[in-house]
């Protein structure tokens, strides 16, 4: 059994609760569309996956569990319809994560409403609203400036950088690479190598 059965199997934890159980699928979904396995994403949002730009039914859930399940499933309709270059999926991706912001919001969920701010703003890059994105990504990170979750941070700032080297901009892109030093030094080995990945190719750039 791999990794990736061991994870998924977690869902079949009969001690769960359903709620405890629906967060469980988003955080797995969320784990999986960070490293591109977006299929196994979609396996591990079982029954609240209904389609790429599709509204997954969360009427009968809490607003948090809802919130969070559009979030979900807004991001991998995006990342699903960029690969599959499906037309008109970033428009719906946009909305699903729309609605969960707004979700996120009215909960008084900061750490989520950047979460979702830095999912959208992938969705303009990927539609070529590379300002639309910056601006995003802008408001996500400040957001944060009294939170302590550097993670998402650094990885927002990452993301910022990749706009700046699609369009050329190189020395912007370094300068935020150097601004996310101080996040990717206390963060796990994974966005380290990210961060020194981005670095190198920007440095190769100039």
């Amino acid at each position: 059994m791999n990794l990736t059965d061991n994870r998924l199997q977690e869902l079949e934890n009969s001690s769960l609760t359903h709620n405890e159980r629906l967060l469980l699928r988003c955080r797995l979904a969320s784990e999986f569309i960070h490293i591109g396995q977006y299929e196994i994403a979609r396996e591990a949002l079982g029954e609240l996956w209904q389609g790429v730009g599709l509204r997954p039914k969360v009427e009968k859930l809490k607003p948090q569990i809802a919130a969070e399940v559009l979030l979900q499933c807004g991001t991998l309709s995006g990342w699903l319809g960029g690969v599959q270059h499906i037309s008109g999926a970033q428009e719906k991706a946009k909305d699903l994560i729309f609605e969960a912001l707004r979700m996120f919001k009215a909960q008084n969920q900061p750490a989520k409403v950047s979460e979702s701010q830095y999912e959208l703003g992938m969705c303009y890059f990927r539609l070529g609203s590379y300002d639309e994105s910056r601006i995003v990504l802008e408001k996500a990170f400040d957001a944060l400036k009294e939170d302590r979750n550097v993670s998402l941070r650094a990885k927002i700032l990452i993301r910022h950088s990749i706009i700046e080297i699609w369009t050329g901009r190189y020395h912007d892109a370094l300068s935020i690479l150097e601004k996310a030093r101080e996040f990717f030094e206390s963060s796990g080995d994974a966005l380290k190598g990210r961060w020194h990945s981005q670095r190198g190719l920007v440095l190769r750039r100039l």
